[in-house]
């Protein structure tokens, strides 16, 4: 559990469900035509594996290192700036459809962007 402040109001105890989001996230993915062939479709569990470990860690406040540990999977799947934003749109539409607040949502936008600049910009 992570304890949130609400804009003066009192400290609320949200708990939010990492494998829920993730799984939110994949079936985007998967929805996706241009997406889906980019993330190892030999191994369609890897990408809730890796992206568990990156979102557990990212809400953990290890954004950084959460980044440069999942930075190796995304340069793996070989994705271009546009492939990266369409996955980094749908992780963020599961963060709201699951709720998180935004505190932990700009925590998530901040990791993928850290990821972005490693993985994505920096391959290049």
């Amino acid at each position: 559990m992570v304890n949130m402040g609400d804009a003066g109001a009192r400290d609320v105890e949200v708990e939010i469900d990492v494998d829920r989001l993730v799984a939110h996230a994949c079936r985007l993915v998967r929805d996706d035509p241009l997406l889906l062939h980019r993330f190892e479709p030999r191994r369609p569990d890897a990408l809730a594996a890796e992206l568990g470990r990156f979102v557990s860690e990212t809400l953990a406040r290890h954004g950084v290192r959460a980044a440069a540990r999942f930075a190796g999977y995304v340069r793996r799947c070989r994705l271009s700036p546009e492939d990266y934003d369409r996955f980094g749109h749908y992780l963020l539409t599961a963060a709201l459809v699951c709720r998180v607040g935004p505190e932990r949502l700009v925590l998530i936008g901040a990791a993928l962007t850290t990821l972005r600049l490693v993985a994505v910009d920096g391959a290049r």
